[in-house]
């Protein structure tokens, strides 16, 4: 599952490239390594309450229905990612693929291949852009605790192509990646089911690259977060792609 990614454009760049408002910019922050369990902020496209904008979401999607912050805390453990075969009938996903899309700018994302139980992080880019748009859904929580509103979002998640069903070679899942004229359609609230399926499908694979970099993504006990994260580390035998 994509549980690592990158989103290192700086704000303004976003902003000229999506010719979109970044809403809350002051608090957008560069991501060279983020692991989806410490649910930070990203920014995505998306036409939250009528205003089609970069809106900081958080990752790990917060149902409207969750009672309490515990409950809430759980199940963005559980809901980084939403398969593309299964979004309309689960219940935390299947309001917000209806009408709460989002694409997220990832300038790259990382993922693992397995060989002899050993782990063997690669970093995916794509190579003839500055972005993966990446498919996602979001929802709107609010703590009756504290009164504060938390935005959160899911990855959507496909079958893989085939580099990625080499490299996640335990999981075969990827990303959902849109391409560049589809994130209108995607973010609007009216798009009808069958098209939104139909805009569900693996990402080319000669639009992206990958080469493995060091095992500190894998590890909790170190800072990974830095910008010589993807630096280019080669382990024998261990091919890498485009």
């Amino acid at each position: 599952m994509c549980y690592h990614a990158q989103q290192k454009a700086a704000a303004r760049k976003l902003e000229a490239d999506f010719k979109r408002t970044l809403i809350e910019l002051e608090k957008y922050e560069i991501q060279h390594h983020s692991n989806g369990f410490s649910h930070k902020n990203f920014a995505a496209i998306a036409n939250y309450e009528g205003e089609d904008a970069l809106h900081l979401f958080q990752w790990g999607l917060i149902p409207f229905w969750v009672k309490t912050l515990a409950e809430a805390k759980k199940i963005s453990n559980n809901t980084l990612n939403a398969k593309s075969e299964t979004i309309f009938d689960l219940a935390s996903f299947k309001t917000s693929i209806i009408s709460k899309r989002c694409v997220i700018p990832f300038t790259g994302f990382y993922e693992s291949r397995d060989i002899g139980g050993i782990k063997y992080p690669y970093f995916i880019y794509p190579k003839n852009s500055d972005y993966f748009l990446v498919g996602g859904i979001y929802s709107t929580w609010k703590d009756k605790g504290t009164q504060e509103t938390i935005k959160s979002f899911s990855v959507i998640t496909t079958p893989p192509n085939d580099i990625m069903r080499t490299i996640h070679n335990v999981k075969q899942r990827m990303p959902l990646i849109l391409k560049q004229n589809d994130i209108d359609a995607w973010v609007d609230p009216t798009l009808p089911k069958q098209s939104i399926i139909d805009l569900m499908q693996p990402h080319a694979d000669e639009e992206m690259a990958a080469y493995t970099v060091s095992k500190d993504v894998n590890s909790s006990k170190v800072h990974s977060d830095r910008d010589d994260i993807t630096t280019r580390v080669e382990y024998e035998g261990i091919e890498c792609f485009g």
